[in-house]
């Protein structure tokens, strides 16, 4: 801009030194004249007290001048030079010497020009042309720089300082200040520079030089940074010249600081005024401008608009090729795809320099368009080509950053683009890209579930780039990692730097959700509670306040704060009744119903979701759920119903196999063996490694064993106790094995097999089962003393056990055995009173009944036998008591009631013949007794006559 400036002021020297001398500028010359001679005769001493010209020499001098001032400069130049020669000896040559420099300068000889100036200043005194011959050289200098002799200037600076020191109050030192401060500003001194221009504005305001050294006072200070002083003198000048030729330079000058200083729109209204100004030369420069200007502000379509304009009414402009990239650039901007492209294609049909950006921008529009494999595509064939041609330009490393980008946008290749995101940073590590590309290294490294590598790349970024503005993403990318990897305790303390650190980041708040969640995976309830409460406030998003409250119920819940944890997820849910996590929330909630009310609370809360929840990634949870809440509160058809949902609609879902896994057992205790089998066979074929297709072995080795396949139970069994089961799995595993070996009648390894378990499990919760069986097995085997002792250790360690009154029943049957009455009727006592079956029951009133008899205690014998008659479980054990009441009454000789009980006892089928014979012969004796002879005669001669033979 100071070089058209400069020219500027080429023509306006013309002006400036011919106004001196009262004579209009010479249009036709090439090069500006500082001066011409004044007509009539030169001045010479013949008025002064010095020496006088030749009246010859002051008549040539006349001559020459007329021609100078008709224009006639070659000629005059010829003949002031033939002048010297013969009258260079007088007076007045010193000032043919100064027109003959004159005159050389419109001829554009500067160097003769300046070299007869220097003659003049030198040999000169104070007299009125010396200062303008110092004026004169000082341009010639000055033009000599212009055109190209830089070193030029500095003459010229060092010319119109002497002028200064020569004249100080001369009438061209506004002239010489100014120029002076030109040549210093073309010498790259604009401080220097700067005061000189500031004292013509300051003392010289009648100056015709005035105003243009206000423009160059306003420039320098605009160049400067001190945009308000230039500011105010742009005003000004506004204000005092508004009809100078430069006003609308000025205008677009002021609008270049007013857009330097970021008001943008007051800058677009001033360029507006310079483009609407006719003929301004300058008009594409304020276009561009103005264009940026509007971009500036975001307004991208007028931008667009703006820069259009000047490709269509100025196509020879400079500016052209980048208003074109611009055009397209500021479209991108806009997000009209299709006419940036346009643009773009504009620029590499032209083969500019642009074209590198345009292939860029091209890239980024068909990656926005889905288009990854045409950006793909697009980014190899550039670097391609211009790797050759454009290896400097910035935008062909940007495009290896596009083609990894590009490679990104297609799913199923999302996994190529790590290494060339890895191998951009590798490569240009200092480039300006380079923290971003590191970043979309991590970042994808994260999607594609490799956390540990992501891992790695945040460290290197942190290593290499930690003071870049991604820096807090990166760091939320190595957190999210770490949780996502499993990490919890790292991701709660990454977490907790990014918002110790980045406190004021937009994302603080997801932050601090994800913290809690790592809290809440930590088991950290209390510390997750803390952490969110205090920012459900600040949180707008409902989305994000559902998140916090919901963890926060979630916590509760684990806390066992029950009714706070509902009241919290009620709200969770208000706050987002339709929300991505609704239906979680609901199952939490069910959960949290279960544990503060009851499992039918949850079970309904469930139902509930699912009659009303929309199709979503949850309801597979919510059945089973449903199912596993069902199956806990014994609702087994439910539970089983439930598992097959999401057996049948979701096959794939993660919880199909432990849905499998809970039919089996659902069918299990529900006594559908078979179906249970077929079930858990079904989880087994598909996948024998895993641990619940481990324990379904188990499962089904319980069903097979209750359905009497004992081979098949034992080796279901055997083969889940090679997979190393520890703690009651093992041990429900040698209770089942035990079982099986029974039903084969292999005792003695069943007996091995339970002892080996109440061995190694002194804890198992079925050890009561464990000694029953094993009782039992003794006892098949032969082994009765050891039996009766285990059925002692069972009625002795667990006294409250369903199985206590059948060992004591066994116990009171060794003891009866061997005599020992007290002990029986101990245990059958305490048999009969914790059974809790009558046929338990009805045996041990039966044997206590027996007992009393054995100790001859008949009256508590007999209520032994009527309790026994209650039960009527065992038609023989009836008939038998039946019997026995009676035999206790004959024993007290209560005749009657023996004749009655006998009477009844009858009715019934004895256990034997010789029960019979004995009813009989005791009924006719208490018959008898009763002076019944024909009724004991009856009962005797039915023993001869039914059994005599056995008499």
């Amino acid at each position: 801009m100071r070089a058209a400036l400069a020219m500027f002021h080429t023509a306006l020297i013309t002006m400036a030194l011919a106004a001196i001398v009262g004579e209009p500028p010479i249009a036709e010359a090439q090069q500006p004249a500082p001066t011409t001679p004044t007509t009539g005769a030169p001045k010479d001493d013949a008025e002064g007290a010095g020496p006088k010209s030749s009246p010859a020499a002051v008549a040539a001098y006349s001559d020459i001048a007329n021609l100078q001032n008709n224009g006639e400069f070659a000629v005059a130049v010829d003949d002031w030079k033939k002048f010297l020669l013969k009258h260079g000896k007088e007076p007045i040559a010193l000032q043919a010497h100064h027109n003959l420099g004159v005159c050389l300068m419109q001829t554009n000889q500067l160097v003769p020009a300046a070299q007869e100036f220097q003659l003049v200043v030198k040999n000169g005194g104070t007299e009125e042309f010396v200062e303008e011959a110092y004026l004169n050289l000082g341009w010639c200098q000055y033009s000599q720089g212009i055109e190209g002799n830089a070193a030029s200037f500095k003459a010229a600076a060092e010319t119109f300082a002497r002028q200064q020191q020569a004249f100080p109050q001369g009438k061209l030192l506004p002239q010489a200040l100014f120029y002076r401060a030109e040549s210093l500003y073309m010498q790259d001194e604009p401080t220097a520079a700067t005061p000189l221009y500031e004292q013509i504005v300051e003392k010289f305001a009648d100056s015709d030089i005035h105003a243009d050294a206000m423009y160059a006072l306003a420039v320098s200070y605009q160049e400067a940074g001190e945009h308000k002083k230039a500011t105010v003198l742009f005003n000004r000048f506004l204000d005092d010249y508004g009809d100078h030729a430069m006003a609308t330079e000025v205008k677009m000058r002021k609008a270049e600081v007013m857009a330097d200083t970021g008001d943008f729109a007051a800058a677009s209204t001033l360029f507006a005024e310079v483009i609407a100004s006719p003929d301004f030369p300058a008009a594409d420069h304020a276009i561009f401008r103005r264009a940026h200007c509007e971009s500036m502000l975001g307004h991208y379509p007028a931008a667009a608009e703006l820069y259009t304009k000047l490709v269509e009414t100025h196509a020879n402009s400079s500016y052209v090729p980048e208003a074109t990239i611009a055009a397209g650039r500021s479209l991108f901007h806009a997000e009209q795809w299709d006419d940036a492209v346009a643009w773009f294609k504009k620029v590499l049909n032209a083969s500019t320099p642009f074209a590198p950006e345009a292939a860029h921008w091209t890239c980024r529009i068909l990656i926005k368009q889905q288009q990854g494999g045409a950006a793909e595509k697009l980014a190899i064939d550039s670097l391609a080509s211009y790797q050759k041609t454009a290896p400097d330009n910035p935008f062909v490393t940007q495009l290896q950053l596009d083609r990894a980008d590009a490679v990104y946008a297609i799913a199923d290749r999302r996994g190529e683009s790590l290494p060339l995101y890895v191998q951009f940073v590798k490569d240009h590590k200092d480039h300006e890209s380079a923290p971003q590309a590191l970043y979309n290294a991590a970042f994808a490294a994260m999607e594609l579930g490799q956390y540990d590598q992501a891992i790695k790349l945040t460290e290197q970024f942190e290593k290499g780039f930690a003071g870049d503005r991604l820096a807090p993403d990166v760091l939320y990318v190595r957190a999210e990692s770490e949780l996502l990897g499993g990490d919890a305790e790292a991701a709660a303390n990454t977490y907790d730097k990014l918002i110790q650190e980045h406190s004021d980041h937009a994302h603080g708040t997801t932050w601090v959700l994800r913290r809690g969640l790592a809290l809440f995976l930590l088991k950290q309830y209390q510390s997750a509670i803390e952490l969110l409460r205090p920012t459900i406030e600040k949180l707008t998003a409902a989305e994000d306040r559902a998140e916090a409250l919901f963890l926060i119920g979630s916590s509760m819940r684990q806390l066992k704060q029950n009714e706070q944890a509902v009241q919290t997820l009620e709200a969770a849910l208000s706050a987002s009744p339709n929300g991505k996590r609704s239906g979680e929330i609901q199952l939490e909630l069910a959960n949290a119903r279960g544990q503060a009310q009851t499992k039918d609370a949850a079970i309904e809360e469930l139902k509930s979701m699912i009659a009303n929840a929309k199709p979503d990634a949850v309801l597979d949870r919510a059945h089973y759920q449903l199912a596993e809440y069902a199956y806990a509160n014994g609702q087994l058809p439910l539970a089983i119903e439930n598992y097959s949902i999401v057996l049948d609609k979701w096959p794939d879902s993660a919880l199909a196999t432990h849905a499998r896994y809970g039919k089996g057992w659902a069918q299990l205790r529900s006594g559908a063996l078979e179906d249970a089998v077929k079930t858990l066979s079904q989880l087994i074929e598909a996948d024998t490694t895993t641990s619940l297709a481990q324990r379904a072995l188990l499962a089904r080795g319980m069903c097979r064993q209750q359905l009497k396949q004992y081979e098949a139970a034992a080796q279901d069994i055997r083969e889940f106790l090679a997979t190393s089961p520890k703690g009651n799995d093992r041990a429900d595993a040698l209770y089942v094995q035990g079982l099986s070996l029974v039903g084969q009648q292999k005792l003695d390894d069943a007996i091995e097999t339970f002892r080996n378990l109440l061995a190694e499990h002194r804890d198992y919760g079925q050890a009561d089962k464990v000694r029953y069986e094993l009782g039992w097995a003794l006892q098949s085997a032969g082994n009765r003393e050891e039996a009766i002792a285990e059925f002692q250790q069972l009625a002795t360690l667990f006294p409250d056990s369903n199985f206590a009154p059948e060992a004591n029943y066994h116990i009171a049957e060794a003891a009866y055995d061997a005599r020992q009455y007290d002990a029986a009727l101990k245990s059958y006592q305490i048999a009969l009173d914790r059974a809790d079956n009558a046929d338990l029951s009805e045996k041990a009133a039966y044997k206590l009944g027996w007992t009393y008899y054995k100790m001859e205690d008949f009256n508590k014998a007999i209520a032994s036998f009527e309790q026994q008659l209650q039960f009527k479980q065992n038609e023989t054990l009836s008939s038998d008591g039946a019997f026995m009441l009676g035999e206790c009454l004959f024993k007290l000789e209560k005749h009657d009631q023996a004749l009655s009980a006998f009477e009844n006892a009858k009715k019934l089928k004895p256990s034997s013949d010789t029960v019979a014979v004995l009813l009989r012969l005791h009924a006719g004796q208490s018959a008898a007794q009763m002076k019944k002879l024909d009724q004991a005669a009856a009962y005797l001669q039915e023993v001869i006559s039914q059994y005599a033979s056995n008499s």
